[in-house]
């Protein structure tokens, strides 16, 4: 698939494209800690600071607690009603290797061994936008679990810093679609492949 680039500057206007059809959710530190939160409409600062979440991202489609459905008893019985929902399909950005290898294996639980439809449909409904580490914590062990710091064989599109610019990688046919509908992206020349090419390895051998 084809790669396009986007300007480090232009990231508040990607989101707020994206958020014209998705619910878009970022890097946050507005309840104390890091954390995938819904994305304000401005605030890229998290580029600076974010290195990875402290509440994970599968908490999107697996919250500590959930409305599963609502009750008002009547002259005739019960009335059951599902939760409103958001009407928004989710798009995660800045989704760490490391967390999306997690999700794709709690995938596998919940289609298979224990399916959950609550969490199925915000699943697979969802984009997840990959940003490749280029500066691993000295915690990180993801190469050991055979996750690259910028793999993105778990995500639909995958970010990659390449200086003044993020390589946009397209990965899934979602992602795919995702990008032939926006615009104001570039193209991408031969340097910023090699240029993210370098950053990979880079990143991998911190680790």
């Amino acid at each position: 698939m084809a790669n396009k680039k986007a300007g480090k500057k232009d990231i508040a206007k990607l989101l707020e494209q994206w958020g014209q059809q998705f619910a878009v959710f970022a890097p946050s530190k507005e309840s104390g800690v890091a954390e995938m939160l819904k994305w304000d409409g401005k605030d890229t600062s998290f580029l600076d600071w974010y290195r990875n979440t402290v509440v994970p991202p599968k908490a999107i489609f697996l919250p500590p607690m959930e409305e599963l459905f609502r009750f008002q008893k009547g002259k005739g019985g019960y009335n059951i009603e599902p939760p409103p929902r958001d009407k928004h399909k989710p798009l995660i950005f800045g989704v760490r290797p490391c967390d999306a290898r997690a999700m794709a294996i709690l995938d596998m639980t919940f289609e298979q061994a224990l399916e959950d439809p609550y969490y199925l449909s915000k699943r697979k409904s969802a984009i997840l936008v990959g940003l490749g580490c280029t500066n691993p914590c000295e915690s990180c062990f993801c190469t050991s679990m055979g996750v690259s710091p910028a793999e993105s064989a778990d995500v639909d599109l995958m970010l990659t810093d390449i200086g003044d610019d993020f390589l946009i990688e397209e990965v899934t046919t979602k992602g795919k679609e995702l990008i032939a509908k926006t615009s104001g992206l570039k193209e991408v020349t031969k340097e910023d492949e090699a240029k993210a090419k370098q950053a990979k390895e880079t990143a991998y051998d911190k680790v």
